[in-house]
C-alpha cells in the first residue's frame, strides 16, 4: 500500500477499504466521498446488467 500511495491520492485495499490523502483533511474526505459514490454507481450498473442478462 505504501508504494501505491506514493504516486496516488487514494488506494483501495482489499478487505480493508479506502485510504485517501490530500493537502488537507477536507480534501481527503471529499475524495473519499466521491470515490465511495462512484463505487456505488458502478455496483448499481453491474447489478442492473446482471438482472438484464438473467
Amino acid at each position: 500500500m505504501a508504494a501505491a500511495a506514493v504516486t496516488r491520492d487514494a488506494v483501495w485495499m482489499e478487505r480493508h477499504g479506502l485510504c485517501c490523502a490530500g493537502p488537507s483533511a477536507a480534501r481527503a474526505l471529499a475524495l473519499a466521498e466521491e470515490l465511495e459514490h462512484l463505487a456505488g454507481v458502478q455496483l448499481a450498473v453491474l447489478s442492473a446488467h446482471a438482472k438484464v442478462r438473467d
